[in-house]
């Protein structure tokens, strides 16, 4: 294979046909696999190209029989090995990381069956090279934020993003999420820690005056519910009878649905955060399963953990903008054209959706203009947000230092 050195692994698509045999069981046992039948469906890599010192990550779909997996390399010794599965649609699917160090092509087989004996294989060839240019996918602009894949990493923070404006110069080197301004723009991708450094092709695309407008008027709302309800790491065990966590402290179902978008984007990222504990197999489940979750002390941790990674940043971000634009929409549909009211509408929907549409109703049964001084005045004298009075001025009084007073 040649002198050690850091190099990329390219995943060359070829599968060998399933061969049947048994290795390595004792042959007193034997008589036991009679009964026995193995089925591997299929084994798959998790990216054409990773690079070498990170794990390229083999997938295999067996039959519910099966209760290990290995994988072995051409001069026959053990690379991985594997009890760990899921189970899906009546089949158990394994993940399996395999590190290769060297350039070269490899022949890598892997073994299923008991703990008796190996009864079925399929071959994949990889090949370690040593270099890749990245290739930028999944392009969308949301919010004046940009998003996108990197087709040769299973994390985007793999990944270093260069924003370019139309003149070709960098307006951020390490994109991570910033609000862009309206204009024209490319994005180039680079592998991180990759000795090569490759760059993709750019893409190109465009933020226009409404969105990059809308942009800032939400991420001025953001702002203010994020300074009444907590960090990217919050973790509130017992908040009316279930967990909330992060910026918007997400309650109950909305926890579970920003974790598990979270699960999505980097599932290694969220199970090694919260492995040892049961709540990968609970975001297995419908949202309902957090309906009532209350997180041991361990469990805090674990979530904590996980929400000062950077893909918990880049998820909360996007919920939250989401959550805001929703906000916004109702606010306006009720008649709230004032910026100030309407910033202040959005901190009540965020603690109370049905509170905020009845005091906005309030002031215009009572003839009233829906500007930020009259919302105010009717939010304190709301039964129910009434109660919150430090919020509510703290809420006011940044709201008229941001410079709006209607």
């Amino acid at each position: 294979m040649g002198a050690r050195k850091r190099v990329m692994i390219r995943i060359t698509a070829l599968v060998m046909a399933v061969s049947v045999s048994v290795v390595g069981f004792d042959a007193a046992a034997s008589s036991n696999l009679a009964p026995f039948v193995d089925t591997l469906y299929s084994v798959s890599a998790s990216s054409n190209s990773v690079l070498a010192g990170k794990d390229v990550m083999l997938s295999a779909t067996t039959s519910r029989d099966t209760t290990v997996v290995k994988v072995v390399d051409q001069n026959g010794s053990t690379l991985a090995e594997s009890t760990s599965y899921t189970e899906k649609s009546g089949r158990r699917v394994w993940s399996i990381p395999v590190n290769l160090p060297e350039e070269g092509m490899y022949k890598l087989t892997i073994y299923t069956g008991v703990s008796y004996g190996y009864c079925s294989f399929k071959d994949i060839m990889v090949e370690a090279v040593s270099g890749i240019k990245p290739t930028i996918t999944n392009v969308k602009v949301s919010y004046g934020v940009l998003s996108c894949s990197v087709a040769e990493v299973s994390s985007i923070s793999d990944a270093r993003l260069e924003i370019r404006n139309s003149s070709g110069s960098v307006v951020y080197s390490d994109y991570k999420g910033e609000v862009l301004g309206a204009g024209s723009y490319s994005v180039v991708a680079y592998i991180r820690d990759d000795p090569a450094g490759l760059a993709s092709d750019p893409v190109s695309f465009t933020v226009s005056s409404s969105e990059a407008e809308e942009a800032e008027f939400i991420k001025l709302a953001v702002q203010i519910i994020n300074s009444n309800e907590g960090a990217y790491d919050t973790v509130v065990a017992n908040d009316n009878g279930a967990l909330s966590v992060g910026l918007f402290g997400w309650h109950a179902y909305n926890a579970h649905d920003l974790i598990n978008r979270m699960k999505e984007l980097e599932p290694d990222t969220v199970e090694e955060c919260l492995a040892g504990t049961n709540l990968l197999y609970e975001l297995s489940l419908s949202n309902e399963a957090w309906r009532y979750k209350i997180p041991n002390a361990t469990e805090v941790a674990a979530l904590k953990k996980l929400l000062r990674t950077d893909v918990s940043h880049r998820v909360q971000d996007e919920f939250a903008a989401e959550y805001v634009s929703t906000y916004i929409k109702s606010g306006r549909n009720l008649g709230i054209t004032a910026p100030g009211a309407l910033l202040y509408y959005v901190d009540l929907h965020n603690q109370s959706p049905l509170q905020a549409k009845n005091i906005t109703k309030a002031v215009k049964a009572d003839g009233k203009a829906l500007v930020l001084d009259n919302m105010h005045s009717y939010a304190l004298a709301n039964s129910v947000m009434g109660k919150y009075t430090y919020r509510r001025n703290k809420t006011y009084n940044t709201i008229r230092s941001m410079g709006f007073t209607s």
